[in-house]
């Protein structure tokens, strides 16, 4: 029974998507490239992430709403950082770093510039489980 109930917390520690797949909020000091903040994005850290077009240009965004932790630190991380790049990466690959222009507190965000192939695999990684035991606590 130990060693079941020992290799089932292993399990649960596992991301249930391979980090390649994983979508990742990361800012770098732009000046020393030292990174700040990292955040592993995946459900239930994200609530919404809701493809819709834009009220005024049509084009097609991303919209994303975060769970609790998430608005804790992108609270936070934004508020240290205005005016610094946070990228947005899939495993190894960057999507997108947009510039932090003010604190976001109201854990919401629109990911724009994106094609809607891009929005579509960053929506899908971002709404995989997480499996770790602190993310699925949230």
């Amino acid at each position: 029974m130990n060693a079941f109930f020992l290799f089932a917390l292993a399990a649960l520690a596992e991301p249930a998507a391979p980090p390649a797949e994983l979508v990742r909020f990361l800012v770098q000091d732009e000046e020393t490239g030292k990174q700040t903040s990292e955040f592993v994005l995946c459900s239930p850290r994200v609530y919404v992430a809701q493809i819709d077009p834009d009220e005024y240009s049509g084009e097609m965004v991303l919209n994303i709403e975060l769970g609790e932790k998430g608005k804790v630190w992108l609270a936070e991380t934004s508020a240290k950082n205005v005016g610094q790049k946070m990228q947005i990466i899939i495993g190894d690959e960057t999507v997108s770093s947009p510039v932090i222009n003010e604190p976001i507190t109201g854990g919401m965000l629109v990911l724009t510039g994106l094609t809607l192939s891009e929005s579509k695999r960053v929506q899908e990684a971002m709404l995989r489980p997480c499996k770790t035991m602190e993310a699925s606590s949230e």
